[in-house]
């Protein structure tokens, strides 16, 4: 969302696109670094508009819900303090977060942050909503499952695996002496590729993804799954993510 998860279409969509020569010397005129300007006020620009739209994305999430579970239009009154409440919470932090620490983290951190308060605050009873929706029947799966007693990790734990990785990206991105220490080992490189000039270079410890990896198999310990639960897990993900994966595959 905005930034993408690890601010993606900021770093490398505009960052590494526009790190041209006469993009730099314009900048330099004016006494900018690049990084400087790509990093804080391109991402502060980007925060404020998207931010803005932000504050009312939840409420559109809910007229969908409300509309596609058989409601009217005039049932969401009721959940729209909600929805906006919910929406700032998410905006302040992610704007806070970009504008001190850059794109990569606002995303993560804002809905990090935003839904821990959140749930606090539905939990001491903030809001009690008189009429509660549910998709109908027609929409649920025709899979039927089998009966499983009620499974409660609690909240911390809950929350672990996200506080994990936001934990991680904040180290190996806002700490200099680490994200140095990143940039410089576990890198995959390929030199004179096909024989031409043209080179290529991995940095393992710079790529999120390979935390999300991480964390995602640390995740099978933390809530104690079972080899069949784990299989399920990775089949049904597997399944919903295919169609993205070839999108993605080929753009």
């Amino acid at each position: 969302l905005f930034f993408g998860v690890i601010g993606i279409p900021t770093v490398a969509g505009v960052g590494y696109t526009l790190d041209i020569p006469s993009v730099n010397a314009a900048l330099s005129t004016g006494g900018i670094d690049y990084w400087h300007w790509i990093n804080h006020m391109v991402t502060t620009s980007v925060a404020s508009i998207h931010g803005l739209i932000g504050i009312f994305v939840p409420v559109l999430a809910v007229t969908f819900v409300v509309k596609w579970s058989g409601g009217k239009l005039r049932d969401i009154i009721e959940a729209v303090p909600s929805a906006l409440l919910g929406g700032l919470l998410f905006v302040v932090p992610f704007f806070l977060v970009a504008y001190f620490t850059g794109p990569e983290l606002a995303s993560v951190l804002g809905a990090l942050i935003g839904m821990a308060i959140y749930t606090l605050l539905l939990k001491k009873g903030l809001f009690n909503f008189k009429k509660r929706y549910t998709f109908p029947d027609e929409m649920s799966t025709d899979i039927a499952e089998p009966e499983k007693p009620p499974v409660s990790h609690g909240m911390f734990r809950a929350f672990l695996p996200y506080i994990l990785i936001s934990l991680i990206l904040i180290l190996t991105k806002v700490i200099p002496q680490v994200n140095t220490f990143c940039a410089s080992n576990g890198i995959l490189a390929f030199d004179n590729i096909l024989g031409s000039s043209a080179s290529f270079a991995f940095k393992f410890m710079q790529n999120p993804g390979i935390y999300l990896i991480i964390i995602v198999l640390l995740s099978h310990l933390i809530f104690k799954m079972s080899r069949v639960q784990i299989k399920a897990t990775w089949k049904n993900t597997i399944k919903s993510l295919a169609p993205a994966a070839v999108a993605l595959w080929f753009a």
